[in-house]
C-alpha cells in the first residue's frame, strides 16, 4: 500500500508576537540568560518568584546541545525530532531499535486524535511541554509535560471546551503564565491570564484581562515583569508593564499609535518598525535607543520585524502582486556597526529569505530549502507503507555567515529520513 502525504513545513515569521524572550534554555546546570531589570515603571513589588524567561515560541525549543521540534507525519498524531547542534544530525527522538514511530510505545510519538491544528512545544522548567491547543470530541486543550527524552509523559491540566489558548507563555521559577479567551453561551468574549504551578501543576485565574474589543494580550516579559498590549475600538496599541504579583496597567511604556503592529519586545529590547523603514531598538532598562533606517526599494512595504541574535533584526519587505505573485526581500539590521546589508541567502524553492529558526551557541538553525522524502517506513496499522514527505531542509550556519549571506557556510543537517 502507498500513501502520499504532502506535508509543507514552512515557517512564517512576518509575525512576532510570541518572541517576546529569548526562547534558549539549557537542560544542565548553565544559567538561562535573562535581562536583569531595575525597573522605574513596574507598578509593585517584584514577586520573588525570580525572572522571567519566554516558555516557547510553540515551534522550537533550544538547549545549549540542540533543537527540539514537533513534526506531523500521519494523521492524528505528531512526533518529537530532536537536531544535534555538533553532529548536525536530526533524529526521532527514540532510541528503540527498529521502532516504527508509530503508536505510543515510541518515545516519539504524540497521538492528536481529531486535531485540526497542530500542537505548541514549550519549555517547561526541566520538561518538555505539548499543549493541545484545541477543543475535540474527547478534550478542551490541554498541557502535556515530560522529559526531555521524550519519556513519562503526562497530562497535567485540561481547559475548558470554550477556552482558547492566546499563544503566549512565559515562566519563572515558581509558574507559567499564559493568556486565554473564553466564549460564553450568548457568544460573548472574555479574557484571562492564568498561571500553573510548576510544582503543584495548579492552574489558576490570576485576573480578568478584558471583555468584548476592550482587553489586553499578554505579550512578552523583561525582568520579573510581564508585558501587554492593550487592544480597544481605538486604532491605537498601548503597552504596558506590570508585575505579576499585582497586575496593574497604569501608564503604558509605548504607544503604536496607527496600530500597525511592527512592534516586539526580546531579550531585553523594544523594537519597532515604521511605514519608511525607520527601524528602533529601545533598551527598557537603560533607556537608551538607536535607529537605523532601512532602504525600501519602490513599490515595496515594510512588512515586519524578526528577532535574529545579539540584539540584531532581520526586516522584510514584500513587493507589488505580479500575476499572483509577489517578491519578499529582507535586511540584516547590525546596531552594532549601525548597518543594514541586504541579505541575498534565499530559498531555490520559492525564492524567499532565508530565516533564522533558532540558534545553539554561535550557530544559526536554517531551513535552506524544502525538499521530498520517501522513507521506508510501517504506517499506522502496521503494514508496510511509503510516505512521500514535502519537508524543510535544514542546516547550520555560524551568525557571521548568515550575517554576510555566505551560503558556503552551511552545515547540512542529515535528516532522519535520508
Amino acid at each position: 500500500m502507498k500513501q502520499n502525504h504532502k506535508l509543507l513545513a514552512v515557517f512564517l515569521f512576518l509575525s512576532f508576537i510570541l518572541a517576546g524572550c529569548s526562547t534558549q534554555k539549557s537542560t544542565d546546570t548553565e544559567s538561562m540568560q535573562n535581562s536583569s531589570v531595575s525597573s522605574t515603571e513596574a507598578t509593585a513589588e517584584q514577586s520573588g518568584e525570580g525572572e522571567f524567561s519566554s516558555a516557547g515560541d510553540g515551534q522550537f525549543v533550544t538547549t545549549s546541545s540542540g533543537i527540539y521540534e514537533l513534526q506531523t507525519i500521519f494523521a492524528d498524531s505528531v512526533n518529537l525530532f530532536y537536531t544535534d547542534a555538533e553532529s548536525a544530525k536530526r533524529i526521532f527522538l527514540c532510541t528503540a531499535p527498529n521502532c516504527n514511530h508509530t503508536n505510543e510505545s515510541c518515545t516519539s510519538y504524540i497521538a492528536t486524535p481529531g486535531a485540526t491544528f497542530p500542537p505548541l512545544l514549550l519549555s517547561v522548567g526541566e520538561q518538555l511541554g505539548v499543549f493541545m491547543t484545541e477543543s475535540t470530541d474527547t478534550s478542551g486543550p490541554y498541557l502535556l509535560l515530560m522529559n526531555y527524552d521524550g519519556s513519562e509523559k503526562t497530562k497535567v491540566f485540561e481547559l475548558s471546551a470554550n477556552q482558547y489558548l492566546q499563544g503566549s507563555f512565559f515562566e519563572n521559577n515558581a509558574y507559567l503564565y499564559f493568556d486565554i479567551s473564553s466564549v460564553n453561551t450568548d457568544g460573548s468574549v472574555e479574557y484571562s491570564l492564568l498561571r500553573m504551578n510548576k510544582k503543584s501543576k495548579k492552574v489558576e485565574t490570576v485576573t480578568s484581562l478584558g471583555s468584548g474589543a476592550d482587553y489586553y494580550l499578554l505579550c512578552g516579559c523583561i525582568g520579573e515583569d510581564l508585558l501587554f498590549q492593550h487592544i480597544s475600538d481605538s486604532s491605537q496599541v498601548s503597552y504596558y508593564r506590570t508585575a505579576p504579583a499585582e497586575i496593574k496597567f497604569k501608564t503604558p511604556f509605548y504607544v503604536d499609535e496607527d496600530g500597525r503592529g511592527n512592534v516586539l519586545f526580546t531579550d531585553g529590547y523594544l523594537f519597532t518598525l515604521n511605514d519608511t523603514g525607520d527601524v528602533t531598538r529601545k533598551n527598557l532598562t537603560s533607556g537608551e535607543s538607536f535607529a537605523i533606517t532601512c532602504p525600501i526599494k519602490d513599490g515595496y512595504t515594510a512588512a515586519g520585524i524578526q528577532y535574529l541574535f545579539d540584539g540584531d533584526v532581520l526586516v522584510t519587505t514584500s513587493g507589488p502582486l505580479i500575476d499572483g505573485n509577489y517578491d519578499v526581500g529582507a535586511y540584516f539590521l547590525d546596531f552594532n556597526e549601525n548597518s543594514c546589508t541586504e541579505m541575498t541567502l534565499h530559498t531555490p524553492y520559492n525564492g524567499r529569505p532565508v530565516y533564522a529558526l533558532a540558534t545553539v551557541g554561535d550557530q544559526v538553525y536554517v531551513s535552506t530549502d524544502y525538499r521530498e522524502y520517501t522513507p521506508e517506513i510501517a504506517s499506522v496499522n502496521g503494514t508496510d507503507s511509503e510516505l512521500s514527505y514535502v519537508a524543510n531542509t535544514y542546516a547550520f550556519i555560524s551568525k557571521n555567515d548568515y550575517r554576510d549571506s555566505n551560503a558556503n557556510g552551511y552545515r547540512m543537517v542529515e535528516d532522519a529520513f535520508e
